[in-house]
Order: C-alpha cells, then sequence, then structure tokens
C-alpha cells in the first residue's frame, strides 16, 4: 500500500470518527445526563438515566463465557441516529445459567429491579420473551459424562 492509500484510509477513519462524535455531541442537547463507560475490552457504551423510561431493545451478555454459573445480564437500550444509549445503570443482573444446564434461570427479583429503576415496560416484556425462549432444563447426559 502506497502512502498515499494509508495516509486517505486514516482520513476517512478519521473522518467517520468525527462523524460520530458530532452525533454524540449532539444527543447532549436531548440527554444532558449522557455519560460514556468503557469496560476492560475497551467497549464504549453511552448511557443515560433519562432513557430508562423509553429504552425498546435489549442486549443480553452471561458475565463469563467459561463459566457454566455466570450471571446473565440485561442491556437495556435505545438507539437514536445509530448510536445507542443505554439505561444508567448500563446492565442489570437478571439471571444465571446452571452447571448441567441449559438456558437461563431467572433470578427471583429481576422484574421488581427494573421496576425501581423505572425501566420501560417493553424492555420487561422482552427479557420475559427471553427467560421463555431459553427455559432453564437440566440435561442428563452431561451428568452421567462426568461419572
Amino acid at each position: 500500500m502506497s502512502l498515499f492509500q494509508e495516509l486517505d484510509s486514516e482520513i476517512k477513519k478519521l473522518d467517520l470518527e468525527r462523524e460520530r462524535l458530532l452525533k454524540i455531541n449532539g444527543l447532549l442537547i436531548s440527554y444532558p445526563d449522557l455519560e460514556s463507560s468503557c469496560d476492560r475490552w475497551n467497549h464504549e457504551r453511552l448511557f443515560s438515566k433519562s432513557v430508562n423510561p423509553i429504552v425498546d431493545r435489549v442486549d443480553f451478555n452471561h458475565s463469563c463465557g467459561c463459566c457454566s454459573d455466570a450471571p446473565l445480564y440485561a442491556y437495556p437500550y435505545i438507539e437514536v441516529d445509530g448510536i445507542k444509549i443505554h439505561s444508567d445503570p448500563l446492565y442489570i443482573p437478571i439471571g444465571e445459567k446452571g452447571y448441567g444446564y441449559c438456558g437461563d434461570m431467572p433470578y427471583d427479583n429481576w422484574e421488581e429491579n427494573f421496576q425501581k429503576r423505572n425501566i420501560s415496560e417493553e424492555v420487561i416484556h422482552l427479557v420475559k420473551k427471553h427467560f421463555e425462549d431459553n427455559p432453564w432444563s437440566y440435561h442428563k447426559e452431561e451428568e452421567d459424562e462426568e461419572l
């Protein structure tokens, strides 16, 4: 790759980043409490308490991919102009997977935790659907393999 091509590529990346930052700057008008958080994998997430009652989407993620009893977290958000704005808090523990089991088991108080934080009923419905679509069930074969 020539120097010209390398520079042109970098300029395009900078233009895209500038465009993203200008969008975020514009979001501060509607969401003045907008903040940013970066996790240990350098994933940046925007969050705002003022979106809690209007979040309409949710991502799900277990805290660990290798641990069989890892907690399950819900990340409620809205998308504005291609930018995700998460609720505050960014994520809420809602359940866990279990050793020898498939699917996810909800915590008893997950729905109450959403209501305390004024998370929208739409997202509560999506979490319920997640648990319906991913029921917690025991698989005897795994236990038999260990014996």
